[in-house]
């Protein structure tokens, strides 16, 4: 784990489960279906100004929370804009994922729960 991860070691304290988007042309029409690629990974998890201390100001208004994840925990896979998170049987569509400075110490993922 990286310096900045263990700055925030006691905030590490949810689990997400990390779905992929597919999208199935079946009678005439798309339908969205999501696949579970990566669960129980352990993550920060902020909302409200907490939150949008952490994202870009494109991104303030858009997200309801961030997510703190180490990349090291997610690198078999790919956390794209079409990609669903579920913490706390709450899901959250994901705005951004950014390697904060390219680093590969913290990604950092602004969501939107679903609705």
């Amino acid at each position: 784990m990286g310096k900045f991860l263990n700055d925030f070691s006691k905030e590490m304290n949810k689990t997400a489960d990390i779905y992929n988007q597919s999208k199935v042309f079946s009678n005439g029409k798309f339908t969205t279906t999501y696949s579970l690629v990566l669960s129980n990974v352990k993550c920060g998890f902020w909302t409200g100004s907490q939150a949008e201390s952490l994202v870009g100001e494109r991104f303030k208004t858009i997200i309801d929370g961030v997510i703190i994840i180490n990349p090291d925990l997610v690198s078999s896979i790919t956390i794209t804009r079409d990609s669903k998170i579920t913490i706390d049987s709450t899901d959250y569509s994901v705005i951004n994922a950014d390697d904060v400075m390219f680093q590969g110490e913290v990604l950092i993922v602004g969501v939107k729960e679903k609705t």
